[in-house]
């Protein structure tokens, strides 16, 4: 998608959402936040040789998530789950469920710091 795509898609979006603040009572006064990885199955990054094709997924990054758990035997466990790919984050109205506001980044972007 090109830079003047993304561009469009926003302004698309955010007309719609302008429509629902106006058919809506309420809408955007409860908000919530959360992210989906949105896994590539591309080739990743290619080094060498192989890098002169281009073909390539060149914007995904790498993420690690970690779960912090108690075991049934009281004993401090981490599960991690990897991911290639990108993060979508999307601010959406509680009662509705209808986004308000969203992005697209790497995986490895913090939603507490995005």
């Amino acid at each position: 998608m090109t830079d003047e795509e993304r561009k469009e898609l926003a302004i698309i979006f955010d007309v719609q959402v302008e429509e629902l603040y106006k058919l809506i009572p309420g809408f955007g006064k409860k908000l919530a936040e959360d992210g989906k990885y949105v896994e590539s199955y591309a080739k990743r990054e290619a080094t060498g040789k192989s890098a002169k094709d281009n073909h390539a997924e060149h914007d995904a990054k790498w993420s690690t998530k970690e779960y912090h758990y108690v075991d049934k035997n009281g004993k401090k466990q981490v599960k991690k789950e990897y991911h290639y790919g990108f993060k979508a984050h999307i601010i959406c109205d509680v009662d509705t469920e209808l986004p308000v506001a969203y992005s697209v980044t790497a995986a490895n972007v913090d939603e507490k710091k995005k």
